[in-house]
């Protein structure tokens, strides 16, 4: 039996198209994806949503201690006694915009200045406690404001984000200085000037009272 050549490419041109017309379209492949989940055990929702949530400028952190001091113990005038101020941990504060918290020292400083107030994790005073051998260690002795869990402050420099409705902009990197050698232990400030330990320098933005959240306190 002889084809010719014009059945011949009927019958390729017919395959070709009945091949094209079974694929699945895009809305079709779509439909038959498992949708990701927002969060549980899909890490891709999860991160889309942190993404979403930092852009508008809300930390995740939270207030575990507020440490207040009316004045500077560790850098005087010279002559004048160290560590005669003391310190408080208030159960909330204020923040007032461009100043800082008060009843703290900062507060009567420059308007405007880098650090209004200061954060420190409270991981990295336990690694302190735990690599120093100092469990009962307290984190006034760091002398910083606002101790926060669940915080990546270094994240955080450059930019606004909210604490409690309280709106701050990361200034500055808050470097430890040898006081920390001296009222903790030798070798905690070299073990701070890493990894962003020392913490967080930050102006207020806008005004607010923050309050110490069920935690651990150090």
């Amino acid at each position: 039996m002889s084809i010719s050549i014009e059945s011949l490419r009927y019958v390729s041109q017919r395959g070709a198209w009945e091949r094209e017309t079974s694929r699945p379209t895009k809305s079709q492949q779509n439909q038959s994806k498992p949708r990701a989940k927002r969060c549980g055990t899909d890490w891709a929702g999860c991160r889309s949503a942190l993404s979403k949530k930092n852009q508008n400028g809300k930390a995740n952190m939270k207030l575990i201690e507020i440490i207040v001091s009316p004045g500077h113990d560790y850098w005087v005038a010279k002559g004048e006694p160290t560590q005669q101020h003391g310190t408080l941990s208030p159960p909330e504060v204020f923040c007032e915009a461009r100043r800082g918290l008060v009843g703290d020292r900062y507060y009567h400083g420059k308007l405007d200045r880098k650090g209004q107030v200061t954060f420190m994790d409270q991981a990295v005073i336990d690694a302190i406690r735990e690599k120093f051998e100092l469990p009962t260690l307290a984190a006034s002795l760091f002398r910083r404001n606002l101790i926060v869990t669940e915080a990546n402050l270094a994240g955080l420099l450059g930019k606004r984000f909210q604490l409690q409705g309280v709106e701050f902009e990361g200034s500055q990197e808050c470097q430890p200085c040898e006081w920390m050698d001296r009222v903790v232990a030798i070798g905690v400030k070299e073990f701070m000037q890493k990894d962003f330990r020392g913490g967080l320098r930050a102006r207020v933005v806008s005004s607010g009272t923050l309050r110490v959240e069920d935690g651990n306190p150090a």
